[in-house]
């Protein structure tokens, strides 16, 4: 459907800048929480929506802001956590972001009948607003590259780690490295059945 093209397909490039945006901005923090933000209105707005336009456009931004906020989260996550703890933290924000989608059906199901379609996403940008503000108030900015073992003489000294990467860097590793290659081909197979 259209729908799913805008929420999906058509919000990747988007979501790819969020990402790379992640490796440039001096605060991750305000990106998360703006992306957030963002994410919260249009799925308040997809509850609003009058014409068919608004709503494509709507899930647009909506699916743009919540694929655009995973790799913010992972990079959050890299710099919070070292080596031994970065895959229990990856794995539970990934766990989450499962239970979120199945809850939400759930919920949205549960609701639909007497409430109507609209009042989910009603709901869910009510909460997504109300943590995005949470998060610009009690996230903490780590320190970029902090956790990692061989930056930590560096940092320790005074020196800031600042590499960051490029659209070609960016475009390279996407074409060019055979495990992020088969990674999105996979990728894109498994997800063909939800439209």
């Amino acid at each position: 459907s259209y729908l799913a093209l805008a929420s999906s397909v058509l919000s990747l490039p988007v979501s790819a800048g969020i990402g790379i945006a992640s490796d440039v901005v001096s605060s991750r923090r305000i990106l998360i929480s703006v992306t957030t933000l963002v994410g919260g209105l249009a799925a308040i707005w997809t509850s609003m929506a009058q014409t068919y336009p608004q709503l494509i456009l709507s899930r647009f931004i909506g699916g743009s802001a919540m694929s655009g906020s995973v790799p913010v989260v992972f990079s959050l996550l890299s710099d919070w956590f070292d080596d031994e703890e970065r895959n229990a933290a990856s794995s539970g924000f990934t766990a989450m972001m499962g239970a979120g989608i199945i809850l939400g059906q759930v919920f949205a199901g549960w609701t639909g009948s007497t409430a109507g379609w609209r009042y989910s996403f009603l709901a869910s940008g009510t909460s997504t607003i109300l943590l995005a503000i949470a998060t610009m108030i009690c996230l903490r900015e780590p320190i970029r590259g902090g956790k990692e073992k061989v930056l930590q003489k560096m940092i320790a000294s005074g020196t800031r780690y600042d590499k960051k990467l490029t659209w070609s860097q960016f475009a390279s590793s996407m074409t060019r490295n055979t495990s992020n290659f088969l990674l999105m081909i996979q990728g894109f197979f498994s997800n063909i059945p939800w439209g």
